[in-house]
């Protein structure tokens, strides 16, 4: 039975997959300069100059509407392959092991870190459990807060594995994609404000176990000493309580943004038409074959 594609949900993670920045550029650099003067251009303009404009809109427009590589190849294999065949995931060996591994310390150490988030911040957050959609997205957002009198907030919490992936989030900005799965909360929750908080926790003794079980499973160390040595630090870098909880937070606020979550929701529409026409392809493919 086909899938009506036209109806699919994504959910507020995917939407930074679909709004991907990785798109075909129909306008060099110096052609995207142009246009920005010509905008703020304040001289009434000449037929030229008004014709310049007006063709590197359409050009600009053209690529904006564009489906990006990233987009297309998460239709692909995340969305269409999901609804088509059913939930499947690529076998493989370490690389699977160890993106499973980063995942469970996510799930497993979720309360404890909107604990700490709750705990610095002085106020009873609790976790969301209630699945939130509308026509375009659905998303549980980690924790949905409403002050008495005040504002509705959203926080999207993330574990970060170890020291090394929580630090280079410091200097940073927010990225596209969280950006967009925070964007994409508010827009549900009707939240006034979201924020993406990084944070920093040690991991359940028996995920620091599994991956000391894994040094011996290897078994590539010389002597006992240099196992013992192995064994020793992984325990400790896994571990962060000896650092205090200030400096393991690290927030990016979000502004409501309703342009944006329109431009988001339009997308949804987008990538929805792309699927139907993939699915005739992909029927037609094996009928015809």
């Amino acid at each position: 039975m086909a899938v009506n594609f036209k109806k699919v949900r994504f959910s507020c993670y995917a939407l930074g997959k679909i709004m991907g920045m990785d798109r075909d550029e129909k306008l060099s650099k110096a052609d995207l300069y142009t246009l920005k003067k010509l905008e703020e251009q304040i001289e009434p303009y000449t037929d030229e100059e008004l014709s310049i404009r007006d063709f590197l809109r359409r050009q600009k427009k053209v690529s904006e509407s564009s489906l990006s590589k990233t987009c297309i190849t998460y239709l692909t294999e995340e969305v269409f392959v999901y609804h088509t065949y059913g939930q499947r995931i690529r076998p493989g060996g370490e690389s699977l092991n160890e993106s499973v591994t980063r995942i469970m310390k996510g799930t497993l150490c979720e309360e404890s870190a909107i604990q700490m988030v709750a705990d610095y911040d002085g106020i009873n957050y609790k976790k969301n459990k209630r699945k939130y959609r509308n026509r375009w997205v659905t998303g549980i957002p980690d924790i949905n807060y409403k002050k008495r009198l005040g504002d509705r907030k959203v926080i999207d919490i993330k574990s970060s594995w170890d020291m090394y992936s929580f630090i280079k989030n410091l200097p940073q900005k927010i990225s596209t994609a969280y950006k967009c799965q925070t964007q994409g909360y508010i827009a549900l929750t009707n939240a006034d404000i979201g924020e993406v908080c990084h944070v920093l926790v040690s991991a359940p003794d028996e995920l620091i176990e599994k991956q000391v079980a894994k040094l011996k499973y290897k078994n590539v160390f010389a002597t006992k000493a240099e196992l013992e040595e192995a064994e020793y630090l992984t325990r400790k870098s896994m571990r962060f309580d000896d650092i205090p909880e200030d400096r393991r937070i690290i927030r990016f606020p979000v502004s409501r943004d309703t342009e944006f979550q329109e431009s988001m929701f339009a997308r949804v529409d987008e990538c929805r038409e792309w699927l139907v026409q993939y699915q005739q392809k992909h029927e037609d493919y094996f009928k015809n074959r």
